[in-house]
């Protein structure tokens, strides 16, 4: 392998989680209706945007932007916690939408795993470029 290509080995385990994310949507939506918390939305649009970002972060050798994906892994946590606590505070609240509150929260398991593996690839292309380790909080 030339010096200097970065193997994205993560990939697969993405599709993985995206396919298991689309098994639970379909099982929630065949379950009564629930709410579906506004965080849930919320976090999976920063995981696009995070997973996006490494993505792009690659493409172009870019470490600045590689940093910015490790900087969105706080709120990506926040959003996780947060579902969390939802989940939580919903079962008690309505048990008769507990199979469905905890597709939801596996759903948000899942984007938070998303997250993290953008994470690594972004901290992959930090070592590439800069010869830097940037894993568990180095910067």
């Amino acid at each position: 392998m030339p010096a200097g290509v970065l193997i994205v080995e993560d990939e697969p385990e993405i599709a993985d989680l995206c396919k298991g994310m689309s098994k639970r949507v379909i099982r929630v939506s065949s379950m009564p209706a629930v709410r579906v918390p506004e965080t849930l939305a919320e976090m999976c649009m920063a995981v696009r945007d995070v997973f996006a970002k490494a993505l792009r972060s690659v493409a172009d050798n870019d470490a600045a932007l590689a940093r910015e994906v490790n900087a969105d892994d706080d709120e990506l946590d926040r959003l996780h916690k947060a579902m969390l606590v939802w989940a939580r505070e919903e079962i008690p609240r309505d048990p008769t939408a507990t199979n469905a509150t905890i597709e939801l929260l596996a759903i948000a398991q899942r984007l938070e795993r998303t997250g993290d593996i953008s994470v690594s690839i972004a901290g992959n292309l930090i070592y590439l470029v800069e010869g830097r380790v940037v894993r568990h909080g180095n910067a």
